[in-house]
């Protein structure tokens, strides 16, 4: 039912048809789901946090949807993650169309968060690797904060995002920024949270084509960036460089 809070964790779940999972909040944790012949639908819509992938796969025949929802008003700390979706550790999602959609509907940047990371429609979280194979949709948004963002673990020198086999995109919008005369440092439609090393994300894509979209157009009264990128020391570590995002395979990607 969706009032109820699902979490399972090192389970197998497969079925002929459809599975369906809706919840106030959904983890899967070291959990495969497979549908043979239909669909599968994960939809959480929670105060923290809405669904969240770690170390899992899911394949499918047809359809792949994610759909989450956080409705929190806090700022993310850095270690309990506030976010729509969140992809944590190493995820495979196989499908004919893959859509996943995280929205951050109440958050705002309170005057003690400036270098708050802040919570987000979509959060890739310490993972090495991520895999889609098939057409893929991955669309973030928040009101302040983040629409997509990539942290990758401290130490971790590559998160690797590989799309294969598909039409893909990723999205992050700034829906609205309530008013507020603050920002985070590292707010952004799209983010990256680099810490204190140089992390960088690096995109394949194998016969695949890949659009990337940022748009912090809707915000009026404060600069939010459309893309965005920071160490975990704010304006203090901005001095170092790194390639933040790197793109390789054989696809052709755009950058919006």
């Amino acid at each position: 039912g969706h009032n109820m809070t699902i979490a399972i964790t090192n389970a197998s779940l497969s079925a002929a048809t459809d599975v369906t999972l809706n919840g106030t909040s959904v983890t899967l944790n070291g959990t495969s789901v497979t549908s043979q012949s239909g669909n599968v639908n994960i939809t959480g819509n929670g105060e923290r946090t809405g669904v969240t992938l770690i170390n899992s796969s899911i394949t499918s025949e047809n359809n792949i949807t994610i759909t989450g929802v956080t409705s929190s008003t806090e700022s993310w700390n850095g270690y309990s993650t506030i976010a729509g979706v969140t992809l944590g550790g190493n995820d495979t999602l196989k499908g004919r169309n893959i859509a996943i959609s995280g929205r951050s509907v109440n958050d705002t940047i309170p005057d003690n968060a400036k270098y708050n990371p802040g919570a987000a429609g979509i959060i890739f979280k310490y993972g090495d690797n991520y895999s889609f194979d098939g057409n893929v949709s991955i669309r973030g948004e928040s009101q302040s904060h983040h629409g997509v963002v990539f942290i990758p673990r401290v130490g971790q020198l590559n998160m690797n995002i590989t799309f294969a086999n598909g039409s893909s995109s990723i999205e992050g919008r700034i829906a609205s920024n309530h008013g507020v005369t603050i920002t985070s440092v590292d707010s952004g439609a799209i983010s990256l949270g680099t810490w204190y090393d140089n992390e960088s994300v690096n995109f394949r894509v194998n016969h695949s084509n890949l659009t990337i979209t940022a748009d912090s157009s809707n915000v009026k009264n404060v600069a939010i960036n459309a893309f965005a990128a920071v160490s975990a020391g704010g304006e203090s570590y901005t001095n170092h460089r790194t390639n933040g995002y790197t793109f390789s395979g054989d696809g052709n990607v755009s950058v919006v």
